[in-house]
């Protein structure tokens, strides 16, 4: 089957406030850009996101105040993951839906994309008479049908500070980004076509989101489960077009195969890999964890086992990171209620990696110390290369090894250990091997000496290389800073924007169920 490709581009974002003319520049050119916001039923999110009591409701049925909704739970359930499909197709971004209380949630995320992001803002004057003298805009803007959110003066004001303090470039008139070709959007993450018309793709990890022909959010699915004949999907009902003809919410949507003829359930991220090279030694790195959350020490760590490695003549073809589905119950406090669930730190770790030109994240993972995994050859580990080569990623003939990553102070077992140094060369085209990163001061779980008790066959198969950071972290630093909301700390400890936006976005969550008074229908 011929992979499908198309233009490919540079993703770059543009916020403007309402009447700045940002869905007339979006027409210019149909298909070139996604407005995450045009395709959620806002009445909805009115609905069930709203924070005022039922007495103020009755009291002023007409008038929707910004701060009656729970922004940030609205930015991390709805926008972001249409976010995240513009991004993982693509397209350029046109937002304006910014509000106070998601203004610092949405500016460590702009954070990420600061020579990207563009403002548009016209001359104010003209703004403003454009706004005053549409009818239907004015209302909405200006009179008795105005949201918060949608207040021209104070908008343009809210934008602008935020495009000062970050640096972002301010234009009256907006010009469409250089288009590069040949993008293939199934090797970043699944795609998959239904009938003749419906499009999906997969904008994190069991949330898919329903295309038009322009490639435009049509709707937002969710994976229910999976068989050996493909996944399963159900409309997640927030979206416009729900209930209308051009969309049937109630229809199960059963997605059989990629749009490259290969199984989804066995999809793999293959966008970063790097070609195998005959004659050398080829590696693959996997890492796995709790990863709650991912941050920049992880990052790092895995960057410098990359460098470590091809330094020592190793051609590093690829990396993969995975968080374990389950969270040990003895490490699971207060905190972990609020993004300790495998979708939100899968999610973060998505988020993560999304700048690294070679670190994949992979489908949540669990069970890597059970021997039985390794006799029966499907360990994680083991089933890597398995995967790439399956669907075409990799050679069938020439031999990868794959490196197990781990810090000094992950847990030995030493029975699975000395059952895994069994089973490192038992098949020889994906050998198997060890390295441990010394990244931080503490316990040392894995020094010769405790190996050569503990598990003295793995000693030939395993390597070390030693990390001096310069701003060092831990997930359970960046749990801290959360817990006494230590904003220049977490800033500091998390070190990757999108991460940290995330984690505000639930936290802003959080405190807003502690003090408000929820309204019937709220989640």
């Amino acid at each position: 089957m011929s992979l499908r490709t198309r233009n490919y581009i540079k993703s770059h974002i543009f916020i403007a406030p309402p009447g700045a003319g940002k869905t007339a520049f979006k027409n210019k050119k149909p298909g070139l850009s996604i407005d995450p916001e045009e395709s959620i039923d806002w009445r909805l999110m009115d609905s069930r996101y709203t924070l005022y009591q039922q007495r103020a409701l009755r009291n002023h049925p007409e008038v929707i105040l910004e701060h009656e909704l729970d922004w940030p739970t609205v930015w991390t359930r709805e926008v972001l993951p249409r976010l995240r499909a513009a991004l993982v197709l693509r397209k350029n971004i046109i937002m304006g839906m910014i509000a106070p209380s998601s203004a610092e949630i949405v500016s460590r995320f702009l954070k990420e994309f600061q020579k990207d992001t563009t403002l548009i803002l016209p001359d104010e004057e003209l703004h403003f008479q454009q706004v005053w003298n549409d009818k239907v805009k004015r209302l909405k803007t200006w009179g008795p049908q105005l949201r918060g959110w949608q207040h021209t003066f104070w908008l343009r004001l809210l934008l602008l500070g935020l495009a000062t303090d970050l640096g972002l470039k301010i234009v009256k008139k907006p010009k469409f980004p250089k288009v590069y070709p040949n993008y293939r959007v199934g090797l970043a993450a699944r795609e998959a076509t239904h009938g003749n018309q419906k499009k999906f793709v997969e904008v994190f990890f069991g949330r898919w989101a329903e295309l038009n022909k322009n490639e435009e959010i049509v709707a937002m699915h969710v994976e229910t489960g999976f068989d050996k004949n493909g996944i399963y999907l159900k409309c997640d009902k927030t979206s416009k077009a729900c209930g209308r003809k051009m969309h049937n919410c109630k229809l199960i949507t059963h997605l059989k195969k990629d749009v490259y003829g290969n199984d989804l359930t066995a999809w793999i991220a293959q966008d970063k890999l790097r070609i195998p090279k005959r004659g050398q030694k080829n590696a693959l790195i996997f890492f796995a964890g709790t990863l709650a959350p991912f941050h920049h020490g992880h990052l790092d760590a895995l960057n410098s086992a990359k460098a470590f490695l091809e330094s020592k003549g190793w051609n590093v073809v690829g990396g993969y990171a995975s968080v374990f589905k389950k969270i040990n119950d003895r490490r699971i406090d207060d905190i972990y209620s609020i993004f300790g669930s495998v979708e939100h730190r899968s999610s973060m770790l998505q988020l993560g990696t999304m700048r690294s030109d070679w670190l994949m994240a992979d489908f949540p993972t669990q069970h890597v110390l059970r021997s039985s995994r390794l006799e029966q050859g499907d360990h994680p580990m083991q089933f890597l290369a398995k995967r790439l080569r399956k669907c075409g990623a990799l050679s069938s003939e020439i031999p990868i090894t794959t490196f197990w990553v781990n810090g000094k102070d992950a847990y030995m077992d030493s029975g699975f250990f000395k059952d895994f140094a069994r089973h490192t060369d038992s098949d020889k085209l994906n050998p198997l091997r060890i390295l441990i990163i010394d990244n931080r001061i503490g316990k040392d779980a894995w020094t010769r000496k405790r190996l050569a008790v503990a598990a003295p066959n793995l000693l030939p198969f395993i390597a070390r290389h030693k990390l001096h950071q310069s701003n060092p972290t831990s997930a359970t630093a960046v749990r801290n800073a959360l817990k006494t909301s230590n904003r220049k700390e977490l800033k500091q400890l998390v070190g990757l924007p999108l991460v940290e936006s995330y984690l505000m976005g639930l936290m802003h969550t959080q405190a807003i169920r502690q003090v408000v008074t929820r309204k019937k229908g709220f989640k």
